[in-house]
């Protein structure tokens, strides 16, 4: 007996042992990069003791540094379950898997609950009003054609560069060594330049090697040609084994086309220490260069630069500023023409993962703008280039296997580009927030409005035929016809659109006497929850239906004749009570309301804002989404930004009181809620502005 005990003592040490030195190597693994070793470790040692929440987390991190997003999300809410004291990161980090994997619902959830948390933190905000607006990015999909070119390999094929009428891309094709991944971006081997270029029928030839003079032994990252056989290129300076990093940094070369070699190859002079500059852009003049870089006081974990040339060479980086920049990466800049830049982030509202933006430089209010469906997809995309109209190039995308291969994608424009620029007809001022309608064959089929810098961009089909109508508060209407045709496709026709001032003048509005709490009873949308035995409800009615409703459950009551003079809680108490069921407690929840530019409403409305906290105690099966809304007066961004600052005053006031932040969810909807027709083109009464301006609850039992 002595024996056995021993012995089975001794395995049991051997055996914890034995997991105890998987989790070492697996954090080994994790710390050298190598993530698909490190998650099958780490995922041994969860199943062998499942209360280590920790290595749940670590094995979702493994999957998605690899971007196997599905395996991820398993992983990330396995980590999470129930438990919300967590670092904020990794609800992030579980945000972005499920947008990876298309659950916009659910991902809208975390994004709200990392926001609530990391209110500072500006990229799950920013997720939100995308996910909100989601459909506004496929407005123009079925304008462009976007397919796989035949030079994709089983590895890595990304980043393709024009060089003359040829195209050099990189590939990890013939090369299964790995290399320290930096500036977040996961490459699993060395890559090498390649060229090929375009046959008549619209297929590549067969890659070769593009320059032994520019493939070494590490790894060569994007680059772009420019003037007469310059470069400048990405290139590792190590693999990083000893500890310096495995920065990227900048080269400059010149092609010699007689001896066919390369000369002056040399490091940028900016490029210095350990600090990363990758994936250079430049202008078409050559003078302005610009580049990514983890470089230290940026706004995110790689941020987008400039560089002007000077007679000393290239200038001191210059940030590109926090409209571009964001929390999070900033790479594969791209000058379209001399003043667009082309980029990828996966910081600013997007489809998934990095997405594919466009900005004019050239405008004093910069305005970011996604280049929407099938640019961008659930996955990454990035690697763009053009030619100057952006009507046919090439884009790099993982959204084929989920989101683990790399891919070259040739796309073509098949619509017309429209620019409408509207400006004033007195002072020749741009205006913003300009309504434009569109029609075609008289059916109005889209609505869009004039940015910060009044434009707005609208893709129209080849061989039809539209009309737009363009309001703006204080201007005559315009209308403007505009027909195209198959010649036009893929090209770029710019309109100016001049308003006159309205001369006519608007009788004054008479003082507005009207009862603002029975007027607001009008348009409020109460919410009563009570209980029944020991089970949470919320009564809702429809017509002369009454329900009592928690998750799926739905109770229908009977119908019965009652008066209308009485309140929502005492028709409840009435028709609950002959169902046969004894109503226990009661919470009455209603609107709240703002005063016009000013947020000191919490004492006024302390009550209802109270009877919220109640029903959040009531139950811990209740959650409630605050939605706050605004009027009409001001631009839409600003009002977006309001709404969104109220919520969080109410938001703030609820944990003030001991209410769990995850039992809320906050939205600023700006003016998208306007009830009674008062928009910019509608003279209202104060009072009748008063009730667009509001938050209203909604109540959810799970």
């Amino acid at each position: 007996m002595i024996f056995c005990s021993v012995v089975a003592t001794g395995q049991k040490v051997k055996l914890l042992d034995n997991f105890s030195d998987k989790e070492q190597r697996a954090e080994n693994y994790f710390a050298q990069y190598k993530y698909r070793e490190a998650s099958e470790l780490f995922s041994e040692v969860y199943r062998r003791d499942t209360t280590r929440k920790e290595i749940a987390l670590k094995t979702a991190e493994c999957y998605r540094m690899i971007n196997d997003y599905l395996d991820a999300e398993v992983w990330y809410n396995t980590g999470i379950g129930q438990n919300e004291d967590v670092d904020p990161i990794y609800l992030l980090h579980y945000a972005q898997a499920l947008t990876n994997n298309e659950h916009y619902d659910e991902a809208k959830i975390w994004f709200h609950k990392y926001s609530e948390m990391k209110a500072h933190d500006t990229r799950a905000q920013k997720k939100i009003a995308t996910l909100d607006q989601l459909h506004f990015h496929f407005k123009d999909s079925q304008a462009v054609v976007l397919t796989p070119v035949n030079i994709n390999s089983d590895h890595a094929d990304w980043a393709p560069a024009r060089y003359g009428n040829k195209l050099v891309f990189l590939s990890g094709r013939g090369n299964s060594d790995k290399f320290k991944n930096v500036l977040n971006w996961k490459v699993e081997s060395y890559t090498d330049m390649y060229i090929t270029h375009e046959n008549e029928d619209g297929t590549m030839t067969e890659p070769e090697k593009f320059h032994p003079d520019l493939n070494s032994k590490f790894h060569e990252g994007p680059m772009v040609f420019y003037g007469d056989h310059n470069i400048i290129f990405t290139q590792n300076e190590s693999d990083g084994h000893k500890g310096d990093g495995g920065h990227l940094v900048l080269y400059s070369a010149k092609l010699d086309p007689e001896t066919n070699e390369f000369e002056n190859l040399r490091k940028l002079s900016f490029c210095k220490g350990t600090t990363s500059y990758a994936h250079p852009a430049i202008s078409p003049d050559g003078q302005v260069l610009y580049f990514a870089s983890n470089l230290k006081g940026g706004y995110g974990n790689s941020d987008l630069y400039k560089s002007e040339w000077t007679s000393k060479g290239w200038g001191k980086p210059i940030n590109l500023g926090p409209v571009i920049n964001s929390e999070g990466n900033e790479s594969f800049p791209y000058v379209m023409n001399e003043d667009e830049l082309v980029f990828s982030s996966d910081g600013h509202g997007g489809l998934g993962g990095r997405d594919l933006f466009r900005v004019d430089l050239s405008q004093e209010n910069l305005v970011l703008e996604n280049l929407g469906f099938p640019f961008n997809s659930s996955k990454d995309d990035f690697g763009y280039t053009s030619n100057e109209l952006g009507s046919e190039g090439f884009l790099t995308s993982n959204r084929k296997r989920g989101g683990e291969d790399d891919d070259i994608y040739k796309f073509r424009v098949i619509w017309v580009a429209i620019e409408f620029v509207v400006v004033d007809d007195e002072t020749g001022s741009l205006i913003k927030e300009a309504e434009i309608k569109v029609f075609k064959e008289g059916r109005l089929t889209d609505t869009r409005a004039t940015n910060e810098n009044g434009i707005m961009d609208f893709v129209a089909m080849p061989g039809e035929k539209y009309e737009f109508e363009v309001i703006k508060k204080g201007y005559e209407s315009h209308r403007y016809r505009l027909g195209t045709v198959l010649q036009d496709a893929g090209t770029l026709k710019e309109v100016d659109v001049v308003l006159k001032r309205d001369r006519s003048v608007l009788k004054e509005a008479e003082e507005d006497t009207t009862d603002f709490k029975r007027y607001s009873k009008y348009y409020n949308k109460e919410r009563l929850v009570l209980t029944v035995g020991d089970q949470v409800y919320e009564y809702r009615e429809l017509g002369d239906y009454k329900y009592l409703v928690a998750g799926e459950e739905k109770i229908m009551l009977d119908k019965i004749a009652m008066d209308a003079e009485m309140s929502m809680k005492e028709r409840a108490i009435e028709v609950v009570t002959a169902s046969g069921m004894q109503v226990g407690e009661t919470f009455e929840l209603s609107n709240i309301y703002f005063d016009r530019d000013d947020e000191s409403f919490m004492e006024k409305y302390k009550p209802q804002l109270d009877q919220a906290v109640a029903i959040l105690k009531a139950s811990p099966r209740i959650k409630l989404e605050i939605n706050a809304f605004s009027d009409s007066r001001g631009t839409i961004a600003e009002n977006n930004e309001l709404t969104f600052k109220r919520a969080q005053m109410v938001a703030r006031y609820f944990m003030s009181k001991g209410v769990q932040g995850s039992r809320f969810f906050i939205n600023g909807y700006g003016e998208q809620g306007i009830l009674n027709g008062c928009d910019n083109n509608t003279k209202c009464s104060e009072v009748e502005h008063a009730v667009n301006r509001r938050a209203e609850f909604n109540v959810i039992i799970r």
